[in-house]
């Protein structure tokens, strides 16, 4: 399975919780979550029920397709789509500023529910504690 043939790679470590400040902005039907992530670390994301829009807009990072083991590197600037059910690993290479955008259909503005809306169940696969508002489950 490559999920585990890539967690077998990665270096040992145990889950370290860093800084990653997250900025939320709402408009009318649209959720952005923008979240800066600190160089020389290792950050698991979510799966979205959704695909959504992804903008890098400072830094790079070589990113990991969790289910197919697909490798590319993304480097500022740089916009892509990423579809509904994919985990994605990244290794940060320089400190990096990335937004998922989200429909936003019933304009919450309740990070909970909006993660109700937009994070699949069952999400936490490898059993880690993601943390809220600020802050990365990460190996450093």
């Amino acid at each position: 399975m490559k999920m585990l043939s890539i967690s077998q790679n990665l270096p040992s470590c145990t889950d370290v919780e860093v800084d990653c400040p997250v900025v939320h902005t709402f408009d009318e039907g649209v959720y952005v979550r923008e979240v800066t992530l600190p160089a020389n670390s290792y950050i698991l994301g979510k799966r979205h029920k959704h695909s959504c829009i992804n903008i890098v807009s400072k830094g790079k990072l070589l990113l990991i397709d969790i289910s197919t083991g697909a490798m590319r590197t993304i480097e500022a600037p740089c916009t892509f789509v990423s579809e509904a059910g994919v985990q994605k690993l990244a290794y940060v290479i320089e400190e990096t500023t990335w937004s998922n955008i989200h429909s936003n259909p019933t304009n919450t503005q309740d990070l909970l529910e909006l993660e109700e809306n937009i994070i699949e169940e069952g999400d936490n696969q490898f059993g880690v504690d993601y943390g809220r508002n600020g802050s990365c489950i990460s190996c450093k």
